[in-house]
This record gives structure tokens, sequence and C-alpha cells, in this order.
């Protein structure tokens, strides 16, 4: 039996790492028991066909190929992502390719029947796959295309939008012929065969599936979803690679994220895919170095190791940081810990407290959908004003039905009291910790960021905290967390993260007399 693949997605859209700590990460990764990389580029790659889709953080040809020749000098395999039906906002969002659009107002989707929209798709390709001779497969993404139908050229071969599938899969098998003509492999995203997994005997056998189910957490739960799907494609002659998420939560991930990895990791062995890799979507927020447990914990747990024991976790921490704290399992979990709260007509919940990976539904004025359209961001991110969307949030809190209200403030003194264990734990580990201590020092600024701005959400709620002390407090919140962020992102990416997470807050306390 051929080893199977264990792989890491590096998501780069967005927040971009420091390049000196992505040539250190990618070196590491087999010590973690990972032989895979799934990297999607967007805006981070040094293209020279379309230049304006390069971000400022890009890598250059140069630092691109000193980053490729650490992954493979780590022995591991590189595939390379280059979406080709939806995500595409951060090319499509410029005005120069606005043409290519499904229809006007969608920028995250290509119009597939139009020739110079396929076209465009080819030259992102093109560009990407000569960085990629020596590598074998060659992800075309093509998942949560919402929208097919909409324009007039796509509505009669979707039945007026009611039967998608056709138009998707003409256009999907499409491309995975042009990428199997340059001698690769092509992955697809599955989420259009979940109702019918049938239907993958449209597309060439060589395609691998890879199946994605986040919400996974125990084996039973497999049983109606992700196991008639591997079941399926095995018959039409596919192979699957399971994929989970590893970095769900807000500023570090939650213990969701883990047992989601446990499930598909358990799942992988014991029905024998291809693999599993374990996906890392930057609109989570979620820091890169805060969710490296659960990326070691994905080498492990398809090794067979028990990751949701914990101490599992305990020895982890234990070997990264040189010392043995005790509770860090405990305050890793609880500063990991999502915390929605539901608003009518959004589409999406909210995280009262720092800024969460679904908020920019209170920015766009149509919710969820808006946010489909246009992608987790617009282009330039000086349209989103971050304080205001604080200010919304607050208000909508406010509004909530008596019971939804008195459930979010119960919840609320029980994160108080959590939090402040939390940061008293983080605070033992950074002044302890003997190995990577900017690591320790992070998770001692997450922890201290969230538990005063929990002091600060209860004072705008309840006028329960004294102002001027709460204030002090948060202010002293900056410097540790501005420092040690700079150490770990490049300088455009520290200050859009200070943006969303700190700057809110500091500035509705400034404004509260």
């Amino acid at each position: 039996m051929k080893t199977p693949v264990v792989g890491i997605h590096m998501d780069m859209k967005y927040l971009m790492p420091r390049k000196s700590y992505l040539l250190d990460w990618v070196r590491r990764l087999p010590e973690w028991g990972v032989n895979a990389i799934l990297l999607e580029y967007e805006d981070k790659f040094p293209f020279e066909k379309y230049p304006f889709l390069r971000s400022p953080e890009a890598w250059t040809p140069e630092e691109l190929k000193a980053f490729l020749a650490a992954a493979r000098g780590a022995g591991l395999t590189v595939i390379p992502l280059v979406q080709t039906l939806s995500h595409l906002e951060f090319a499509l969002a410029h005005p120069q390719l606005a043409r290519l659009r499904e229809a006007v107002d969608i920028e995250t989707q290509i119009c597939p029947s139009k020739p110079e929209a396929v076209r465009f798709v080819h030259d992102l390709i093109d560009e990407v796959m000569a960085w990629h001779d020596s590598d074998p497969l060659f992800h075309i993404g093509a998942d949560e295309a919402w929208f097919l139908g909409t324009c007039p050229d796509c509505a009669p071969k979707t039945a007026g939008g009611k039967d998608k599938a056709a138009l998707w899969l003409t256009h999907t098998r499409d491309i995975c012929r042009y990428v199997i003509a340059q001698g690769k492999r092509p992955l697809v995203w599955d989420d259009s065969f979940w109702h019918n997994p049938a239907l993958s005997s449209e597309l060439p056998p060589e395609v691998i599936l890879c199946a994605w189910h986040y919400h996974l957490t125990r084996r039973e739960s497999c049983a109606k979803t992700l196991l008639p799907c591997i079941e399926g494609y095995r018959k039409t002659g596919h192979e699957t690679l399971l994929i989970p998420c590893c970095n769900w939560g807000i500023i570090l991930p939650g213990r969701h994220a883990l047992a989601n990895t446990a499930t598909l990791a358990e799942v992988a062995r014991s029905e024998k895919t291809l693999g599993l890799v374990n996906s890392a979507w930057t609109c989570f927020h979620t820091v890169w170095q805060g969710y490296e447990p659960y990326v070691a914990a994905t080498g492990a747990a398809m090794a067979g190791a028990d990751v949701l024991a914990d101490s599992w976790r305990e020895d982890y921490f234990a070997r990264e940081f040189g010392a043995r704290v005790p509770g860090l399992v405990a305050a890793y979990d609880t500063l990991g810990a999502i915390w929605d709260v539901r608003i009518e007509g959004l589409g999406r919940p909210i995280s009262p407290i720092v800024y969460g990976y679904m908020d920019m539904v209170v920015h766009y004025k149509g919710g969820q959908l808006e946010r489909q359209k246009r992608g987790i961001y617009p282009l330039d991110w000086n349209e989103v004003d971050f304080n205001a969307l604080y200010l919304r949030k607050l208000e909508m809190i406010r509004a909530l039905p008596e019971a939804e209200r008195n459930a979010a403030f119960t919840r609320l003194d029980e994160s108080l009291l959590r939090y402040a264990d939390a940061a008293a734990t983080m605070r033992t580990l950074a002044k302890e910790a003997r190995r990577r201590r900017e690591v320790a020092r992070l998770f001692a600024a997450t922890a201290e960021l969230k538990l005063h701005a929990a002091r600060a959400l209860s004072l705008f709620l309840r006028a329960d905290q004294d102002v001027a002390a709460v204030r002090r407090d948060y202010e002293a919140c900056r410097a540790p967390l501005e420092s040690v962020l700079n150490e770990m992102y490049e300088p455009l990416s520290v200050r859009r993260m200070m943006a969303m997470w700190w700057a809110p807050t500091a500035a509705a306390l400034q404004s509260r007399k």
C-alpha cells in the first residue's frame, strides 16, 4: 500500500505570515508527520500576465523559488491550488476583469459561458503550473459555485437556475482535461456531489475528489454524509482525499477543529482513502502559529494517536515550549472557543467580543448573500470601518429579545471567569517557556486581549465595570499583541489584524465617559 497523503492547506489570501517563518514552517512539517502541502496562492503569487493581481505582500519570484525549494527539500509533495470557477474575488473584484463575472455584482465567480473567462482561468493555471513542473497534482477548486445560472447565457443551461449540475460538470470536466493534458492529476472539491455521488462518473477517472466535511466530530456522524460519498466515488473509479478544518476559531482554533481532524483521520485510515489534507482558511482569522498544535495533531491522528486525549496535547506543549504548565490545554481551548450570537436577517452569526470569522455580514448591507457575492472582504480594505462595525454589533446585541440577551449575558459572565483563568495560565507559560517563546507570548497576548475585550463588552452592555480601569487595562494589551504579531506577520497584515482585533474596542472605550 502506498503511503497516505498527510497534508496541510496553506491559504494565502488576506493575512500573510513573515516569509522567513514560512520557510522554517515547511521544514518542520515532517517532524509533525506531514508529507504534503496544498498551496492556495490567491494574490500572493508573482503573476506576470496580470501583475495587478499581486498583493503588496506577494512572494517575489526569488522568494517563491526559495520557499518551494525548502518545501521540496523537506520531502513534501507540493499541490498548487488555482480557483477555476468561484472564490475568484481576488481577481474579479478588479475592474479590469469585471467583464468576466457571472453578473455585474458577483465578484466571486466567473461566467463559464464566456470563452474569455475560461481563457483567463487557463492563463492562471499556466502561470502557476510553470512553477510546479515536477509536482504531480494540481487542485482546481470548483467549490461553492452558488451563482451558476445567474447570467442570461447560463440560465438556459441550468433550467433557469434550478439544475446547475450539468453546467458545473461541463466546465469542471473541461478544466480537468486541460490539467490532465499537461501531465497532472486534478483535485476537485466535492460539494457538488454531496447529494448524488454517482454524478462524479462524469469527471475523468484521474480526478481526485476532496471530501470536505467540517461539521463531523464523531465517527457515528459520518454514516449519513461522508461514508456514502467515499463509497460512491469508489464506484465511479475516483480516489478520495478527506478534508477536515484545523483552524476553525478566532485568533486561536477551537476544540471542534481538533475533533473534526481526529474523526476524519480515523475514517481516512479505516476506509483506506488516498489520505487527508487539513484545510486552514484565513477567513477564520486564526494566527498561523496558533494552530500549529492542530497541524501536529493532523500527522499524529493519521498515525493512529489519540489526539483528543488531553495527555497528547500536554506532551505536545511540553515538547514545543520546553515547559510543562498545568492547565495549558484548558486555557488553549478556552481562548479558541467560538462564541456566536445569531441576529435575525444576517444569515450568519456574529462574534460579540473580538472580530470573528463571520462578522463581515454586518458590514455588507445584504448580509451573507452579499458576502457570498463580494467575498470575505472587498478588494480595498479601507472600505471597511471596523470601528463602526463593532458599534453596530453592540447595537444588535442590545436589541436582542430579552431571553436571547440574557443568554448572551450568561455566556459573557462565564467567559469573564474562564478568560481570567486562561490569562493567568498563559502568563505562566510566557514566563516559563524555554523554546518557541514568541508563540508563548502570542498565547499570553491573546488571553489578555480576550479577557479585557470581554470586560469592555460587559461595560458597554451593562455598565457594570469601572470605565477608567477597563480602558487602562485594554490599552495595555496593545503593545504586547502588536509586538508579537510584528514578529510573525508581514507589516500590512499586522495593521489589518490590529484594525480588526484591537482598535474597535479601544475606539469605543475612548468615546466612553
